[in-house]
């Protein structure tokens, strides 16, 4: 179970309360989830010692459950399991959607979420530069590492052409650096 800054969480030395300081995701331990049988969005979470996961304080989370109880809202052992429905971010994006699909789903962005047009709007605008955030990923297009997807070297060079028919400057934007600079999806978490 991956957490913040590219660490796994396991157990302290007690075997009960979680910790995140592995950065092997093997010396950590798997957790196994497990859904109730007519509600798959009810889970249980089983640590590597054999308990379950269970919320003692809005703070603190231990791995000392049986397990045993209810499945019922009052029950600090079940957690309630939702997936996001909106993929934000493009590790998200192609992470989510696989191989077979991210690439047009890419495509598609990249053909319309900025357009001519806009770099037309920018400079009759009186702006004088654009600023273009990249993944570092985009330096290995046509052929990124996996989950990502190559095509948007392609978009970034017809981004430069619409800059320099506009007269604009272009700020190049190391919008996401190998490994996530701060964890949230924008920067490829």
């Amino acid at each position: 179970m991956r957490v913040f800054n590219k660490q796994f969480l396991g157990h302290d030395s007690t075997g009960i309360n979680l910790v995140a300081v592995s950065n092997d995701y093997q010396t950590s331990g798997a957790f196994q989830i497990i859904r109730k049988s007519d509600d798959p969005n009810r889970v249980r979470i089983k640590a590597p010692n054999g308990f379950y996961l269970q919320a003692k304080t809005e703070d603190l989370v231990t791995a000392d459950s049986k397990g045993d109880g209810q499945w019922g809202d009052d029950d600090p052992s079940v957690f309630e399991l939702t997936i996001a429905q909106r993929l934000q971010g493009e590790y998200q994006v192609t992470s989510g959607y696989g191989p077979l699909k991210a690439p047009q789903i890419m495509k598609n962005h990249w053909s319309t979420f900025i357009v001519e047009n806009d770099f037309k709007f920018i400079a009759t605008s009186g702006l004088n530069a654009v600023r273009i955030p990249v993944g570092w990923w985009t330096v290995s297009d046509p052929t990124p590492p996996k989950p990502y997807v190559g095509g948007s070297l392609q978009y970034l060079d017809r981004a430069f052409l619409w800059a320099k028919k506009y007269n604009l400057k272009v700020i190049l934007d190391l919008h996401a650096a190998p490994g996530s600079q701060n964890g949230f999806e924008h920067s490829s978490s």
